[in-house]
């Protein structure tokens, strides 16, 4: 990827920040209160220890797991693997 004008590094810095600081973030805080709802000893787990529980929800069921792009044209990506 290269990035050349400052129009698109704005762009790469607006999506990475929405991306990862909004739309995370929400993501994170819904799923853990609807574990709480559907299980209310999640509350006390979560009282117990919030950055442990946090942290765990991620590991189970991680925010924001996937992303579709649309690139400006076709573009080749190899993958190795």
């Amino acid at each position: 990827l290269n990035i050349t004008s400052v129009d698109d590094q704005i762009t790469h810095i607006a999506d990475g920040t929405s991306f990862a600081g909004l739309l995370g973030t929400s993501d994170m805080t819904e799923k853990c209160i609807n574990q709480q709802f559907a299980d209310p000893f999640h509350v006390t787990l979560f009282r117990r220890d919030p950055q442990r529980y946090l942290y765990e929800t991620m590991r189970y069921d991680g925010a924001v797991t996937d992303i579709t792009s649309l690139l400006p044209k076709e573009t080749r990506m190899p993958l190795e693997g």
